[in-house]
């Protein structure tokens, strides 16, 4: 609930993926949160077999941190570092950009929309939630899949340090 409620607006009709046994949880964790347009679910299970049958769904790049050192000198991507302000300022990728996870869909105007985003965090999986946010607005943007850690190690602490917050 606290992702989706920085991610979907208010007024927005949702359809959740959700085992049938979760949905009457899904549904008043969002409530609780102001978010009560439910409109219907889908099972992971009947959304496979939709897709089995022919049925598509949008499929995001996925790149790992040590992609992202060759990918980010190129001048038409730009690194998008999704954790907090102070994850950022221990270490981060040179001319990295920041914006906190949860407060994209209120940046999104400071974002560049004529480059490739390539986005992190420490782990994967808030950057996992802010790809699908940005792919979903019109970004060109690629989810990055690793551990930040291990580009810390693997090139340098040094290097990390060079950056951009707009959090």
């Amino acid at each position: 609930p606290t992702v989706t409620g920085s991610y979907v607006d208010p007024e927005a009709a949702l359809v959740l993926v959700v085992a049938e046994e979760d949905v009457e949880e899904a549904v008043r964790s969002l409530v609780r949160i102001g978010l009560d347009r439910v409109d219907a679910f889908v099972t992971p299970r009947v959304l496979e077999h939709w897709v089995r049958e022919g049925g598509r769904l949008e499929r995001t790049e996925e790149i790992d941190m040590v992609d992202v050192e060759d990918r980010r000198r190129d001048p038409r991507s730009v690194v998008l570092d999704v954790r907090r302000a102070a994850e950022f300022r221990e270490g981060h990728v040179p001319g990295a950009l920041n914006v906190a996870h949860t407060r994209l869909l209120d940046r999104l105007e400071e974002l560049p929309r004529d480059r490739t985003l390539l986005v992190h965090c420490r782990t994967g999986s808030r950057s996992a939630v802010a790809t699908a946010l940005l792919r979903r607005e019109g970004f060109d943007a690629v989810y990055v899949n690793g551990l930040f850690e291990e580009w810390q190690t693997r090139f340098g602490q040094e290097e990390a340090r060079e950056g951009v917050s707009i959090a």
